[in-house]
């Protein structure tokens, strides 16, 4: 499944997302997501709306009948705003919320069920203000959170994040891909784990 996430704060579309499919079904899919761009100008998009989405709205047979989480992974270069209000959660999930949700709490409801990572590309907001960003998500993520130089390596990462949290060696994973790639990924593995930094919220 691929969802588009946008900014609760502005967009007229901060949430849209494909079935699950296992074939060429999901290119149409994803063809028909609208790109609403132009960004809210509020540092910040509204990521927990994906981790509200995974919670709410998906049922996979690998949970519920098998007990295995799935993975989901959030890609983007801008902070995560903190959480959704319970007006913003009535107009994405047609739901009347008691009250508005914070980043950790839409995050920890989809943990239930699912491995979530986040992968921050270093390009766009993030390679001026990388620092910000990842003040946002580290305390989130701690371990999970991964700055990426090269969003062409996007498939590479998220493969190797896979494999690494079923077991594999990370050095091996990362040497597994040809050179360029290779490298890219095992900064992004390796760096995850050096910045210390406090969280904005």
């Amino acid at each position: 499944m691929v969802a588009a996430v946008g900014d609760a704060f502005t967009d007229a579309a901060p949430l849209q997302a494909t079935q699950f499919e296992a074939d060429i079904t999901l290119a149409g899919q994803i063809r028909a997501l609208w790109l609403e761009g132009n960004g809210g100008g509020n540092n910040g998009e509204s990521y927990s709306a994906a981790h509200l989405l995974a919670a709410l709205k998906t049922s996979t047979d690998a949970f519920e009948r098998r007990g295995r989480k799935g993975y989901l992974f959030t890609i983007g270069d801008e902070p995560v705003h903190n959480g959704l209000s319970a007006d913003q959660i009535a107009r994405i999930f047609g739901v009347e919320p008691p009250r508005g949700l914070s980043a950790r709490e839409c995050l920890a409801m989809a943990q239930r069920s699912y491995e979530v990572f986040h992968i921050v590309i270093r390009e766009g907001y993030a390679a001026t203000g990388l620092d910000r960003v990842l003040r946002s998500w580290q305390p989130l993520l701690p371990g999970r959170t991964f700055v990426l130089d090269d969003h062409r390596r996007i498939a590479e990462l998220v493969v190797s994040i896979i494999e690494i949290t079923e077991g594999r060696d990370a050095s091996e994973v990362a040497a597994s891909w040809p050179d360029s790639a290779a490298a890219v990924v095992a900064k992004a593995i390796g760096e995850r784990q050096n910045r210390r930094l406090l969280p904005l919220f």
